[in-house]
């Protein structure tokens, strides 16, 4: 029968496929000029068999996914390990239990109970904090001795310590002895000294049983849980504080124990100021409650040596800028510090000790829960533990355990 072809129709003819190129009549795809051949079955056979039987892509596939298999299992074996040898799998673990801390003052025992051999390390990434119970020095009642265990080589520019005080101190001038380094005198910072640091503000500074968090800079111990703000202490003697000036509505009466300030504030125990001069617009419209408490501005302070500017600071040298510090040496810029010796910047410190630091010891804006030290800017850790890095992100570490995690 006849039969016609135009131009670019694929023609299925014997073992192969072609193309017209032009148009044609009762002329078989297997002559003439008007076909070309597009591919043969034939030729489609030899590429996947190869010629003879060898090569080709069937072989090329079956040994690509033999070399693949291999190669898984000589993931497996690394990540497994082997009867001579730790796999990957073990090597973390093992580096994760090493870093994991045995907190016994979580006990419900006293932190005073604790003996000066039980000082532990608290951050294993590079051995920089210890806790441990002072003893008595013989030579003088405020030389504090500490015995640290594991003991340090030598002390070190930002080393980290917590002492509790065995007894408490009857003089500024404490001297405290590492593991028989030598007696290195005591100091706290201010923000109104150029040298930027300052005898303890009150004889009693250290207190019996009260933790204490100190850093060394190389010639002091720095006490990193207060600030003393009082431009009038003095670095080289021991004498009180300034008396103010009763005009300028902050000195106390001397027959009673409070009073109102000229600017409508609240003033409430020895020594207790609620003005600054340096805020003459809003000062003295605040409360100061408590031996040597003082607020700067308009905020309020309660409890002996609490300290703030536009913030709250409750509680022993409780001290914060604008934010709120609640605790036994709580100490906070513009965020908010919770618990004994909390310590933050702009960010948040919750529970015993938990403090956002630098490696200096100055403040940070970061986010610790419970016991430990977070060291990371915009960051938020549970006791030892990042829970969200500075993107907001959760390590892979922390999602081993979830549902649906990448743990084995």
């Amino acid at each position: 029968s006849s039969e016609t072809y135009y131009p670019r129709e694929i023609v299925a003819y014997q073992k192969g496929y072609y193309a017209c190129l032009q148009e044609t009549e009762n002329i078989t795809p297997n002559s003439g000029a008007a076909w070309q051949e597009i591919v043969s079955v034939d030729s489609i056979y030899e590429a996947w068999q190869g010629a003879d039987g060898n090569g080709g892509l069937k072989q090329e596939i079956a040994e690509t996914l033999e070399r693949v298999e291999n190669t898984r299992d000589e993931i497996v074996q690394e990540w497994e390990g082997t009867e001579n040898s730790e796999g990957l799998k073990q090597q973390l673990e093992n580096m994760l239990d090493s870093v994991v801390v045995e907190d016994n003052l979580t006990s419900t025992s006293t932190t005073s109970s604790l003996s000066a051999n039980q000082g532990k390390v608290l951050n294993d990434t590079k051995q920089t904090e210890w806790i441990a119970t002072t003893e008595a020095d013989e030579s003088s009642s405020n030389n504090y001795v500490v015995t640290l265990d594991p003991a340090p080589e030598a002390l070190y520019v930002g080393m980290k310590i917590t002492i509790i005080p065995h007894a408490t101190s009857t003089s500024k001038t404490v001297r405290i002895n590492v593991n028989g380094f030598g007696n290195k005198l005591l100091r706290v910072y201010s923000y109104a000294t150029t040298s930027g640091i300052v005898l303890p503000p009150a004889t009693d500074f250290l207190r019996e049983g009260k933790p204490v968090s100190l850093m060394y800079n190389g010639t002091y111990w720095i006490a990193q849980n207060y600030y003393h703000n009082n431009p009038t202490v003095s670095l080289t003697n021991d004498s009180n504080i300034t008396p103010l000036a009763a005009s300028a509505g902050k000195k106390l009466e001397d027959k009673k124990a409070d009073k109102q300030t000229a600017q409508g504030g609240f003033v409430g125990g020895e020594g207790a100021s609620a003005y600054e001069e340096n805020y003459p617009f809003e000062s003295g419209t605040g409360g100061a409650i408590g031996k040597n408490a003082r607020v700067i501005a308009n905020g309020g302070a309660v409890g002996e040596n609490a300290e703030t500017r536009r913030g709250g600071a409750l509680g022993y040298g409780a001290n914060a800028t604008d934010g709120g510090a609640v605790g036994d040496g709580a100490c906070v810029n513009d965020g908010g510090a919770v618990g004994v010796g909390t310590k933050t910047d702009n960010g948040f410190a919750g529970g015993y000790c938990a403090q956002t630091v630098n490696a200096q010891g100055y403040a940070i804006d970061a986010i610790q829960l419970g016991t430990g030290t977070n060291t990371t800017e915009k960051t938020l850790q549970v006791y030892d533990y990042p829970l969200l890095d500075a993107n907001g992100k959760i390590p892979v570490e922390r999602l081993v355990d979830t549902p649906g995690g990448s743990g084995g």
